[in-house]
């Protein structure tokens, strides 16, 4: 409020807010009186009309979301890489979406489900759809903290429909899966005795037995994918294997949860453990070895959780069929552990495997494993 002249008062009342661009859209209204006249008027003017836009004044609530997820990606946070790289990449999109031009203080749940439901209608996925709305509440929850905004304006919002978690291996499927592999190393073998000089024959029963290693480590620890990609022989003492280390989008650090894990594997795995290592270590300095270059510490280099993924098809294939081989099929409805735990590469650490890191599919899966 504010006079203009004598007698002449000009009271400004914001009425409503720009979906676009967040900014308040004010009404003025003249009011001929002394002050206490003019100032009735105007607290009048205001529970008529009047619209609370105090995050206005916040100093993300200004800007549009683009920017306060520019903000958010840039800031510093306690992420794995793979977290990083994975909330990048859902930035990159909301920014470009027409979500991102809207003002942060536009936002309300309304809104959020109508763009949610675009999303859906254009083909997005559970679990895309979901991981975009995960990173747009943490953004708006992280701006709250720091008082960039008053209150999330999306924190009572119902949240996104959650992918189908995946189920876990019944015991006769890890049995299956045990057979299938077991299978790959004979045939591997065979294969190996009828030409003892081809080199791809000496890499195919390397990773054969890795291959088998990799799947019963699985079973047995229940451990994550880049967890078992850091193995090395030394973290086993008798049948006592530790968990301390992970490999996040190719950088070491600790555990997911950040503590380390000491567990009695079967004394089967413990055993074909250091018998891995002992035959490769012998192998690699005879004559057959020297023809080939193949080794644990010549065939691959240094594993990755990806490449655990991808090295994985034959044992079980995809959509419960068997193999070429006679491998044994796993319903593809339960291959949580099985589709990222069945690859096996070539480095100088033990046979690499992915799991759940959950303690009781770990258990179930290891009565089978023995």
């Amino acid at each position: 409020m504010r006079e203009r002249r004598p007698g002449v008062w000009e009271i400004r009342v914001v009425v409503a807010n720009d979906l676009l661009t967040g900014r308040s859209v004010q009404r003025s209204f003249t009011v001929h009186a002394d002050r206490e006249l003019a100032d009735e008027h105007r607290r009048a003017l205001v529970e008529r009309f009047g619209v609370d836009r105090s995050a206005l004044y916040c100093e993300g609530a200004r800007g549009t979301v683009a920017e306060l997820l520019k903000r958010f990606i840039e800031a510093e946070h306690q992420w794995r890489p793979a977290t990083r790289s994975s909330h990048t990449s859902v930035v990159r999109f909301l920014t470009r979406d027409p979500l991102g031009r809207v003002g942060v203080a536009a936002l309300n749940p309304l809104l959020v489900e109508e763009v949610l439901a675009r999303w859906r209608a254009v083909g997005g996925s559970t679990a895309t759809v979901w991981g975009r709305w995960a990173v747009l509440h943490s953004c708006l929850s992280w701006a709250a903290l720091r008082g960039m905004v008053w209150s999330n304006p999306i924190l009572g919002m119902r949240s996104s429909e959650r992918p189908t978690p995946r189920k876990h291996l019944l015991p006769g499927e890890v049995s299956k899966l045990l057979r299938a592999v077991g299978d790959q190393v004979r045939a591997a073998e065979v294969a190996l005795v009828a030409d003892p000089h081809n080199r791809v024959r000496w890499e195919g029963l390397f990773v054969a037995q890795q291959t088998r290693l990799l799947v019963r480590l699985a079973a047995d620890t229940g451990a994550r994918r880049g967890e078992l990609a850091t193995l090395r022989l030394s973290d086993l003492d008798g049948r006592v294997l530790t968990i301390e280390r992970n490999l996040s989008l190719e950088v070491l650090g600790p555990t997911k949860t950040g503590r380390s894990r000491r567990m009695t594997i079967g004394a089967t795995t413990a055993a074909m453990l250091r018998d891995h290592f002992a035959e490769w270590e012998q192998q690699a300095g005879s004559e057959a070895c020297k023809v080939t270059g193949c080794s644990p510490r010549t065939s691959g280099g240094s594993p990755t959780p990806g490449l655990i993924c991808c090295r994985i098809g034959s044992p079980a294939p995809r959509g419960g069929r068997s193999s070429e081989r006679g491998a044994a099929p796993v319903p593809s409805q339960r291959r949580h552990t099985s589709r990222r735990e069945r690859g096996a590469p070539q480095g100088s650490g033990p046979a690499r495997a992915t799991g759940s890191g959950n303690h009781a599919a770990a258990l179930r899966a290891r009565h089978s494993a023995r």
